[in-house]
């Protein structure tokens, strides 16, 4: 009876372990595509997301003191990757529109963190923020087949 037990407990360990890093992995998606665009060294890529992921994650935990404080910073990356040269492979036009609207989200962000807004409000454009964010970084990674035709 006792080795039932014992193997129903491991059972269950390795369930629950399987589930956190499932969970984990879910909550990040995007993830490993930046690190496909890290590894092109675009800078002002890692230089925003570094602003943006010490922002972003703790205001999704309630947590609004970073964004509050780093707002113009957020602004200010995400103007140098607009500005900034892209690695070849990702020097097209549809690329800089999406960082021409990441800037006037950045914006946003500080216009509503000059405004003392609602951690609601905030945290709304932020996610749009956070949304295009990644958008951009999936369309970094994309091979565009139909360019190589």
């Amino acid at each position: 009876m006792k080795k039932i037990f014992s193997l129903a407990v491991v059972l269950a360990v390795i369930s629950l372990s399987s589930f956190t890093v499932s969970a984990q992995a879910d909550k990040h998606p995007q993830a490993p595509a930046h690190r496909e665009v890290q590894k092109d060294n675009w800078k002002e890529s890692s230089d925003f997301h570094s602003v943006m992921a010490a922002t972003f994650h703790p205001a999704e935990d309630g947590n609004f003191k970073p964004v509050r404080e780093r707002a113009s910073e957020l602004v200010t990356k995400a103007e140098a990757w607009l500005n900034s040269t892209p690695p070849a492979d990702m020097n097209r036009p549809e690329i800089k529109a999406k960082l021409k609207t990441l800037v006037a989200e950045a914006t946003a962000v500080k216009n509503l963190v000059d405004k003392k807004a609602s951690d609601d409000d905030l945290k709304k454009q932020l996610s749009t923020l956070h949304d295009t964010f990644h958008t951009i970084i999936g369309m970094c990674r994309h091979d565009h087949e139909e360019d190589k035709k």
